[in-house]
């Protein structure tokens, strides 16, 4: 028996067998009736009854009330000593007339549920109460002091009284010293320990927990207390460090001081205690290392000291003698080191629990040896290599966590199956590798699998659920499983939570997992699967979590979704489904998160979707093509707070009933053709944080409601037909951090008031009527990161102080297209700048200069986009500009800039290296939680042939524009250095000089302009180097030499890149060819002058000499040309064969590869062309693209030979780093073929549709290689269409045409039906016929007879 218990019968019996001396039989016998009474009316308090356990009390049925239920008396004396009522479901109130029993020694009313406060004065007139227990009811009020009265008080528990409040009273401690029980736990009291307690020497227990608001420190008195054996103040506030007297306890069997507030060391008295049996200080603040002096603790059966600060090497030494520790927990600290061997001593251990540390080294095999052993968590360490095969002798193994480390190579599958009590596997977060087996031995008992965040591969067996059959979670997210989802799945009888996404699943849905009948949780998103969702899904009523977003599934989406009564997350965006949203998903009363966007669902919102969706929280419905109004029954949604429809097709206005959606938070309706105006009803959304009603047809003006919703954190509007002034209450709106309303009507001032919104990042008011100055105010927006005014008529000096501006937003700033006047603002310098646009204005004067010791160290060093053009600065361009280390994009053009291009470009490091395809992207990532829109900007920079934007995506350019200023000076040499440039600049100065030639490393280079310059010399011949370069304009110079021909140059660009100018230059694309040696060496005006020396020679007519001179320098260009491009005979008359000059092979190294063409070495095929991999002599690899020129019957293909002949045309003209390059031809009899560059990650299709596994890569995967792709694409086809030699549509641009790299650069080939389009000052080319794939021919050449 509990000593506790023992006691308190002991002290019952000894009070019921002595008579007390004060009172005299006859006295007993005059309250006999009196007691009776008593009880009937504390009966009175006692509201409820449900188990009938006071239906006995009634003296007319039952006179002796000591026969009563609960009721104990003194047998001889007929007086009430006991009332236990305990756990009896009572509730009620413990009325005063308790008081009267005097004789009362036992009083427990525990477990009830008695209400109001704990009648003191009443009890205390019961001096002989030894015992009270009043826990785990709902008594309020202060702990009564009265209660300090007892004397004989020997048991005292309020536990689990959540109303008890105020301070334990100190007269406790003073007069009940007999207590050896003092219990208040779960309980509202506050204050401190008292220090009275240490008078009561006969404690045993003393248990003061889970009171959150009792603090301050144990005091060191309770060290005096030599009976306790237990300790109790755990989940306190108690703060400092444990007394050092704690140590004299030496009764002590557990101390519990979990989850406080304490901090220092563990002291070593603690050692001391040698009856300790449990030990237990979780949650604290301790710090320090594991002392040995634990070790001691022979006794010890549960240490726990998780979640505190505990530092070092766990000890080796201190586990020797403990041999009866059960309970080992040290997670949550910093412990740092190896796992101790000598934790194998621990033979009684059944719990070791080391979460979240820095250990690491690998697991002792050891522990293999802890045969009693259920639990083992080594979760979140460092720890390396395998799992031991010594824990195949765990037997007693339940749980085995050893997730979030770095353990690596095949999960050790024969070890584990031996444990066959092993319920829960954790090994997520590791780097296991390897596959799935399909023979999991002994594992019938597992229940949970999670080996998520490894880089696992194959295919999920389809024995799993065979071998598992117990298995109720199985987490396999975040791996490389490849394959199709079993259809065995669906023997996974017991399966509740199934988490697979983002892996490289692909297939159909299989239809049996319908007969999961138990699932709650599917989660498989970011996969490849297709397919529709089957109609079984409907069988799992359980089911809360259905996420398959970021797949390929298509078709509608079925009407059984309506049957998932238990549904509160369904999301499927970034999918292919079409059709109308079922009408059925209103039926889903528990429906908290519905996530249909991204996808092609039609239709209207229909008005039953918000039936029963009353629980509904958010609804995405956004980008899809939804078309028709908004339903009025939205409103019975009341609980949404984020609603988002933008990107679709919606009409119609706002409806009112939105108003009355005031929980609110986010409302986005941006993207569609609503019209009319702001709706007034939106002023009841007083949470309103997010409201993007952008780019629609809405009119008015700003409505005034808006000053009202004072927790609006962004506002979007832009892109509507809004008009009037942008209204001053703006600047009231304190919490805001993004304004956009550019592209309106507004006009009128810009509010100083804006410069009140200290916590805005983005302010967009671009593309509207606003005159007048920028106001100085908003130098006040310190945390700014964008700020556009551009495309205005805002006038005067640029007065905002951009040195307020913290210094780490990298701030852009765009004010182009403005009347802009003064000097450029010199705060910029001490300004963070990401984007800087001043374009087209009238700003004026010198750039500032920084001193030689200061510019380095300026904010501003941090540009990666200035625009300067169109104003009217002056003067040298200063040195900090050649010191912009991010800079990708300059342009300084149209000014007044004088002096010379500077020679050192060693520090711009953004155009000095080859960068990736995705350089600059001033995108933010969007939080699934909240709304931030990606804003909408660009600027603008004038290029040849049209013009480039750098957009709110991002940039792949990098450019440097000098042109139409007043430079001087040679171009310098090291402009070779900036070998990530593909856009150059210098036309329109009066730049002198040779052009050096050394500009090979330039090779990314697309668009070089220098013309109208006074440079001369002779022509740059590594020009022809660039195999990038599509637009070249050296005119108006004085050049002189050879075109050359390397390359294909010569025929890559026409005249006008040439000429006017350049008088001393001949050959292809101008009419004046090169007749001789001298001509290539010799100087425009040594030429002229030997042409005069020698014309008195010839006597013969004049017409005569023009046309033999004509015809001869003809004949030897063309046998030059004929020479150049090598049409060669092998063995017969009928092969032919040319070369682009920098393709290095030999005539017979091609024909042999032609003719060892096998279906081996086959890449792809299409209706008239296969293409083949060639291996050259010195590893040399190309493709071969044959084309038969025979038909199925055998007759000549015309088609097909129109076909190559075009694609020769096309490709032989073309230069661009996103087209496939063409190294030469082949033509023999009736097959003719080309010799092409070869792609070893071939088509993009490929990639996307036909590999699995590991075939397929990861770096596809990622979503910046992605929009690599389609940002390359998108350069072939601007290139194609705007800024090659002629106009070019393609006509069948697919996945399958374009083709990849190494490096995963795409590469459109395939010009076999591509057409010419002539300028439109000379008309448009008609097509003869319709070609390309159904579904990617250009939808113009579909609806009319022409490419448009």
């Amino acid at each position: 028996m509990h000593p506790i218990i023992l006691s308190a019968a002991l002290l019952l019996l000894l009070l019921l067998l002595q008579e007390p001396p004060f009172m005299s039989s006859s006295q007993a016998s005059q309250t006999h009736d009196d007691d009776g009474s008593v009880l009937l009316k504390v009966k009175e308090g006692i509201k409820e009854d449900p188990l009938g356990v006071l239906s006995g009390w009634d003296r007319v049925r039952q006179p002796d009330f000591c026969s009563w239920g609960g009721v104990g008396c003194d047998v001889s004396k007929k007086r009430v000593v006991s009332l236990n009522l305990s756990r009896s479901e009572l509730a009620g109130e413990l009325t005063a007339s308790v008081g009267n029993l005097t004789f009362l020694v036992v009083i427990d009313l525990s477990f009830n549920r008695f209400r109001g406060a704990v009648p003191a004065p009443a009890l205390s007139l019961c001096r002989y109460l030894a015992t009270i227990d009043l826990s785990f009811n709902s008594f309020s009020g202060p702990i009564p002091p009265e209660l300090g009265q007892l004397g004989h008080l020997n048991i005292l528990r309020l536990t689990g009284n959540a109303g008890l409040n105020g301070s334990i009273p100190r007269e406790i401690g003073d007069n009940c010293t007999r207590l050896t029980a003092l219990e208040i736990g779960q309980t509202n009291i506050s204050g401190s320990i008292p220090f009275s307690l240490e008078k009561c020497l006969q404690l045993v227990t003393l248990a003061l927990f889970t009171n959150l608001n009792l603090g301050g420190t144990i005091p060191g008195e309770l060290g005096s207390l030599r009976n306790l054996k237990v300790l109790d103040l755990s989940n306190n506030s108690l703060i400092g460090g444990i007394p050092s007297s704690i140590g004299n306890l030496y009764q002590l069997e557990r101390l519990d001081l979990r989850w406080n507030f304490l901090n220092g060391a563990i002291p070593s008295h603690l050692g001391q205690l040698s009856k300790l049996q449990i030990l237990a200080l979780d949650g604290n603040n301790f710090n320090g290392s594991v002392l040995e002096v634990l070790g001691q603790l022979s006794e010890l059966q549960n240490m726990t000291l998780s979640s505190n600060l505990l530092t070092g090497n766990i000890s080796t030494e201190i586990w020797i003698n403990m041999s009866k520790l059960e309970v080992l927990n040290l997670g949550n600290n910093s412990l740092e080191g190896t796992i101790p061997e000598t934790l194998a001593k621990l033979r009684s251990l059944r719990i070791l629990w080391m979460p979240n540390n820095l250990l690491m080294g690998d697991l002792p095999a050891a522990l293999g040896s802890l045969g009693n052993l259920t639990y083992l968590s080594f979760e979140q360490n460092s720890i390396r290599g395998t799992i031991p095969d010594s824990f195949a002798q765990l037997h007693a193994l339940t749980t085995l966590n050893l997730g979030g480390n770095r353990l690596a190579g095949e999960v050790p599958w024969p070890v584990l199956g031996a444990l066959s009590t092993l319920q829960n596997l954790s090994l997520y977060s590791n780097k296991f590798n390897g596959t799935l087996p399909s023979d999991y031995g002994k594992l019938s008992q597992l229940n949970e699998l999670n080996l998520a965040n490894n880089t696992l591969t194959g295919h999920i067996p389809e024995e799993l659920c065979n071998s598992l059959r117990n298995l109720a979670v199985l987490h396999l997210e975040t791996n490389s499983f490849e394959g199709p989802l079993p259809s065995s799945i669906g023997m996974c009888y017991q399966l509740q939570i199934l988490r697979i996404a983002s892996n490289r699943l692909r297939g159909e849905i299989p239809r049996s997992i319908g007969n999961c009948s138990e699932l709650r949780v599917i989660s498989a998103w970011n996969n490849s699967f297709f397919g529709e969702i089957p109609h079984e899904i409907g069988n799992l009523s359980y089911l809360t979590l259905f996420n398959f977003d970021i797949n390929n599934l298509n078709g509608s989406l079925p009407e059984e979704l309506g049957q998932l009564s238990q549904m509160q997350h369904l999301s499927m965006s970034l999918n292919a489904f079409s059709g109308p949203v079922p009408k059925q998903l209103g039926q889903l009363s528990q429906l908290q998160f519905l996530n249909l966007g991204s996808s092609f669902l039609s239709g209207s919102i229909p008005p039953e979707l918000f039936n029963s969706t009353f629980n509904l929280e958010e609804i995405h419905l956004d980008q899809n093509l939804l078309t028709g109004e908004i339903p009025e029954s939205i409103a019975n949604a009341y609980s949404l707070t984020i609603l988002w429809f933008h990107h679709n097709k919606l009409n119609g206005t706002i409806p009112s009933v939105i108003g009355n959606m005031r929980n609110l938070s986010t409302l986005s309706l941006g993207n569609n053709t609503l019209t009319g105006r702001i709706p007034e009803s939106l002023a009841n959304l007083n949470k309103l944080k997010n409201l993007d009603l952008a780019m629609n047809n809405f009119t008015g003006e700003i409505p005034s409601f808006l000053a009202n919703l004072t927790q609006l954190q962004s506002i979007w509007l832009h892109s509507n037909a809004l008009y009037g002034q942008i209204p001053s209450w703006i600047g009231n709106l304190s919490q805001l951090q993004y304004l956009y309303l550019g592209n309106n009507n507004f006009q009128g001032s810009i509010p100083e008031q804006l410069g009140e919104l200290s916590q805005l990042w983005y302010l967009a008011l671009d593309r509207n009527n606003l005159s007048g100055t920028i106001p100085q105010s908003l130098s006040k927006l310190s945390q700014l990161q964008f700020l556009d005014l551009a495309s205005n008529t805002l006038s005067g000096k640029i007065l905002i102080d951009f040195s307020n501006f913290s210094s780490g937003n990298n701030l852009t700033l765009l004010l182009g297209a403005n009347q802009l006047t003064g000097r450029f603002p010199g705060s910029l310098q001490n300004c963070s700048l990401k984007i800087l646009d001043l374009s087209d204005n009238h700003l004026s004067g010198a750039l500032p200069a920084f001193s030689n010791e200061t510019f380095l160290s300026r904010p501003i060093l941090n540009l990666e986009v200035l625009s300067l053009r169109s104003n009217n600065f002056s003067g040298e361009v200063p040195a900090w500009i050649w010191s912009l280390q991010q800079l990708e994009l300059l342009d300084l053009s149209q000014n007044s800039f004088t002096g010379r291009i500077p020679r050192d470009f060693s520090r711009l490091h953004g155009l000095n290296s080859i960068q990736k395809e995705l350089q600059s992207c001033t995108r933010d990532d969007i939080s699934p939680y909240e709304h931030k829109q990606v804003l909408v900007f660009e600027v603008a920079f004038d290029v040849k042939g049209g013009f480039l934007t750098y957009t709110y995506v991002c940039s792949s350019n990098t450019m440097l524009d000098l042109s139409n200023n007043k430079l001087e000076g040679e171009i310098p040499p090291e402009l070779n250095q900036l070998i990530g440039l593909r856009l150059l600049n210098l036309s329109y100065n009066t730049l002198s000089g040779q052009l050096a030639n050394n500009l090979a490393p330039l090779s990314l280079l697309e668009q070089l302009d220098i013309s109208h310059n006074n440079l001369s010399g002779p022509f740059p011949s590594s020009l022809s180097q660039l195999n990038s370069l599509g637009v070249l304009d050296i005119s108006a110079n004085n050049f002189w030499g050879t075109i050359p021909v390397e390359n294909g140059f010569d025929t890559r660009f026409n005249s006008s890149s040439f000429s006017p100018g350049n008088p001393g230059l001949c050959g292809l694309p101008l009419s004046k060819l090169c007749n001789n040696s001298s001509q290539t060496t010799s100087s425009p005006r040594s030429a002229q002058a030997g042409e005069h020396t020698h014309t008195w020679i010839y006597a013969v007519p004049a017409t005569a000499v023009v046309a033999l001179a004509v015809l001869g320098m003809g004949v030897i260009w063309w046998l030059k040309r004929i020479k150049a491009r090598r049409p060669i005979t092998l063995f017969s008359s009928e092969v032919n064969f040319f070369l682009h000059h920098g393709f290095k092979t030999s005539v017979e190294n091609i024909t042999s590869a032609i003719e060892a063409l096998s279906l081996e070495n086959r890449l792809g095929s299409g209706t008239r062309s296969t293409v083949y991999k060639a291996v050259l002599p010195g590893d040399l690899i190309i493709a071969v693209k044959k084309i038969e020129l025979d038909d199925d019957d055998g007759n000549d293909d015309l088609g097909a030979r129109e076909d190559f002949d075009r694609e020769i045309q096309t490709l032989g003209k073309l230069r661009h780093r996103n087209l496939v390059k063409l190294f030469g031809m082949y033509s023999k009899s009736n097959s003719k073929a080309l010799l092409l560059e070869y792609m070893p990650n071939g088509s993009l299709h490929k990639q996307l549709h036909e590999l699995e596994g590991n075939a397929k890569s990861q770096q596809l995967c990622n979503w910046e290689t992605r929009l690599n792709i389609a940002i390359g694409i998108a350069d072939a086809i601007v290139y194609l269409h705007q800024h090659s030699h002629q106009p070019i549509i393609h006509l069948d641009l697919k996945p399958s045409n374009i083709l990849l790299d190494s490096d995963f650069i795409p590469k459109v080939a395939d010009f076999g039906i591509a057409k010419f389009v002539k300028h439109p000052s000379t008309g448009e080319a008609s097509a003869s016929r319709l070609y390309g794939t159904s579904g990617y021919i250009p939808p113009g050449m579909t609806l009319f007879s022409n490419p448009r």
